[in-house]
């Protein structure tokens, strides 16, 4: 669980060994930076796993991005709206109870910090462009949590370009059938490219025409292990995540959540 990261991570880094960390690296930057600072000063490997930056996906629409394939690339849209495994599950004596995950989930921050972290990694990587603004709105479609259940960011990029990041835990969250959606949407000045994970395609569209790929998964597990034993042997992350790139996600992500939650309470305390 991530209140547990800091623990692990600096005893792990203190008795000389190299850490590949579940996202994201820690409750807040304070943490993050004192991780940072452990490691460099213990000369050891500290990465965050950003499964989806080497996926096959993330790799076809940054290559049409970088080969200009849809001009110069001015809105990203990024939407992962799911049940988090159901709001409910049966204990061990099959009695229905909040699933503890979901529980979890949502104490330790909600859907932008669990999952949203991963899409403000790829917005910085699709645009090659440091985020110098957001905002953030929230739904709390379940009552009860500090965090919102649904939050949408809006990111503003160095270079003009705009990112939406839009995640939910309460798509179907008490649903029999439950279904998700999941979502690419890239907007340039010369085509679009999409990815959609439920029809596993993607599709560049631009002045040449169309162009149709299987999508596969959005993560790549494999690659990420692989490209890790390397940085084992190279003593170097190579592409894989490092403190930096963890720190400014989750920023990001706790901003986006927090200017929600100010919204939320703004709205409540302006109410006759």
């Amino acid at each position: 669980p991530l209140p547990t990261h800091r623990e692990h991570v600096v005893r792990a880094l203190t008795t000389g060994r190299d850490v590949l960390c579940e996202k994201p690296l820690a409750v807040d930057d304070a943490e993050a930076a004192e991780m940072q600072a452990v490691a460099e000063s213990a000369g050891r490997l500290l990465s965050v796993g950003f499964v989806y930056r080497g996926s096959d996906v993330t790799r076809t629409l940054k290559a049409w991005v970088d080969d200009g394939k849809i001009g110069e690339l001015r809105l990203l849209r990024m939407s992962y709206l799911w049940n988090l495994h159901g709001r409910f599950s049966p204990d061990e004596n099959g009695a229905w109870r909040e699933n503890p995950m979901w529980r979890g989930r949502m104490l330790e921050g909600g859907p932008m910090i669990d999952c949203g972290v991963h899409f403000i990694d790829l917005a910085r990587i699709f645009t090659g462009s440091e985020i110098v603004d957001g905002q953030g709105a929230g739904a709390w479609v379940v009552e009860g949590y500090d965090a919102p259940d649904w939050t949408l960011g809006t990111l503003q990029h160095e270079n003009g370009a705009v990112s939406m990041i839009e995640v939910g835990f309460t798509y179907g969250h008490t649903a029999r059938d439950p279904r998700a959606l999941f979502t690419y949407d890239l907007v340039g000045t010369g085509g679009t490219a999409r990815y959609d994970r439920e029809l596993s395609r993607l599709e560049l569209r631009n002045g040449d025409g169309l162009i149709e790929a299987h999508g596969g998964w959005e993560k790549d597990f494999v690659g990420m292990y692989a490209a890790w034993a390397e940085a084992l042997r190279k003593r170097v992350l190579g592409p894989l995540a490092g403190v930096a790139d963890a720190r400014a996600a989750s920023r990001w992500a706790i901003n986006l959540t927090d200017t929600a939650m100010k919204c939320k309470l703004s709205r409540r305390l302006q109410r006759p």
